[in-house]
């Protein structure tokens, strides 16, 4: 369901099952364990083949714990996007097409 990528520079968690009721708390605790590193976080849906409220929730609590070192990563072809752009989650939410987009982010920030 997850894969966490710990990088020198990010934690990049890596969703590649379902993002729903079921699955949530396993996401919601990787990023909690990735915020301890202190490093920005990245989350991947570009094999994520759903997410419904849930997941949108978790990304908005860690949005607004986090600020401006969380992203998440959503293609423009993943069966993931249409949610972000039906509830207008991509204009709140720091949405980049690639993990690299993401990073690149980050380091123009800093």
């Amino acid at each position: 369901m997850l894969d966490v990528d710990t990088r020198s520079d990010a934690t990049v968690i890596f969703v590649t099952a379902d993002l729903d009721i079921a699955s949530g708390e396993h996401l919601e605790s990787a990023i909690v364990t990735a915020e301890t590193a202190g490093k920005p976080i990245i989350v991947s849906l570009a094999e994520c083949p759903f997410c419904d409220s849930t997941g949108l929730g978790i990304f908005m609590r860690t949005k607004n714990r986090l600020g401006s070192t969380f992203a998440v990563v959503v293609p423009q072809d993943s069966r993931c996007r249409r949610i972000f752009e039906v509830t207008k989650l991509d204009a709140i939410l720091p949405v980049y097409p690639t993990v690299e987009a993401a990073l690149d982010s980050f380091q123009k920030v800093s």
